[in-house]
């Protein structure tokens, strides 16, 4: 899977030097990043410009940009953010609500539509569910109950480093540090399958068929897991991205990308890694200048087959220097001869479409009309009487 990247833009804000979280807006045209400071800024991409930010109490410790819920901000969406305090903020562009939702950190969050519902969970390992409506806001549903402890991790505290929805169904998934991957069934708070997993877990991310789960193992880079039998797919580490003896215990992102055909990684010595899923083997690195990356997103813009990557970075390598996020300009070459045939034959069809399509149809059957057979009748006789007078006598 060959692919091209180029670095888009650098994001500097004056007032903040790291960002730990990450999200695309849902057209791609806007990102927002969360700092340790408690700083949100909206940026636009093409511009790399703050347009708009808010600042909280504590540092920001979750962020996630969905579908907007309130009819006249609908266009641009909703942030949902999570704060070391406990407090959760609903930013309907550009418009804030706060809640107290949990005493201590909102660590991770995970939204879905149908009805809008929110999962959160905070750094004790305790997990709830939200209904959200434009008449009443933010309501509490249901909190999950407790995941038992093995001889393995009795003593380890329950601590959730992701969270997610599968489709719009009431099963969240639940990747925790110490206690592996955890199904629930939210109508019910019970828990409905436990993948042991061999490591602790330092972040997770759910492919888009909802098949696998890809966890940073917080040893020597990222494995997949399979949901529905909890087996091992694949592996996914090289030397360029090393983990090794040495390097602090920290979770690093992991995200899929190119419609889960491929996996993004996080790793100590700044590098972004990028993984085939197929085979497990890298594609390419993305030099991440600005420090180490924490939180990382990425959006496909259709209309120009384009890919955008963003990653937000914590502790910058050049001190000083305020740089929040770079964002990644990718395209997908996986094929070059046939984009390209696939691409001429697209504008082909945009400049000439009733031509070629008037090519392809097959020919009509050759049919002798009237005033046809009339002409050749004279044509043959006028050739006749020709001869018949040219000849000798």
């Amino acid at each position: 899977m060959p692919l091209t990247y180029t670095l888009k833009r650098h994001l500097a804000d004056k007032y903040v030097e790291s960002a730990t979280s990450i999200e695309f807006s849902l057209d791609g045209l806007l990102l927002a990043t969360g700092s340790p400071s408690g700083r949100i800024s909206i940026w636009a991409v093409e511009e790399g410009q703050v347009i708009d930010s808010f600042v909280g109490r504590s540092a920001v410790t979750s962020l996630q940009w969905v579908q907007g819920f309130l009819k006249q901000k609908e266009s641009l969406g909703t942030i949902l953010v999570g704060w070391h305090s406990g407090e959760l903020a609903i930013i309907h562009v550009f418009l804030i609500d706060g809640y107290l939702a949990h005493y201590g950190p909102v660590d991770v969050l995970a939204f879905k539509n149908d009805p809008f519902t929110l999962a959160t969970a905070n750094r004790n390992g305790r997990i709830d569910t939200w209904l959200i409506s434009e008449a009443s806001g933010l309501g509490r549903l249901r909190t999950m109950v407790r995941l038992e402890p093995t001889a393995a991790n009795a003593r380890k505290p329950h601590r959730v480093s992701s969270l997610h929805w599968l489709d719009e169904s009431e099963r969240l998934v639940a990747t925790l540090v110490y206690h592996g991957i955890v199904v629930y069934d939210t109508s019910t708070t019970e828990i409905i399958q436990v993948i042991h997993v061999p490591t602790m877990i330092g972040s997770g991310s759910l492919s888009p068929d909802k098949h696998t789960m890809v966890i940073h193992n917080l040893v020597n880079g990222f494995d997949s897991y399979e949901l529905g039998t909890g087996k091992l797919v694949n592996e996914y580490h090289h030397k360029s991205c090393e983990y090794g003896e040495g390097n602090p215990v920290i979770p690093y992102p992991s995200l899929h990308v190119h419609q889960g055909r491929a996996i993004l990684g996080g790793t100590p010595s700044g590098l972004t890694c990028l993984w085939d899923t197929s085979d497990g083997n890298l594609i390419t690195t993305l030099d991440n200048s600005a420090g180490t990356v924490q939180a990382m997103a990425a959006f496909y813009m259709e209309s120009k087959d384009l890919f955008l990557i963003a990653t937000a970075s914590s502790s910058p390598l050049s001190q000083g220097v305020p740089m929040v996020a770079q964002i990644w300009q990718t395209i997908d070459e996986i094929d070059d001869s046939q984009t390209y045939r696939l691409r001429q034959l697209s504008n082909a069809e945009f400049s000439y479409g009733a031509p070629i399509r008037e090519e392809l149809r097959p020919p009509a059957p050759f049919r002798l009309r009237p005033l046809m057979l009339f002409s050749l009748f004279s044509l043959v006789l006028a050739i006749c009487i020709f001869f018949t007078l040219a000849s000798p006598p």
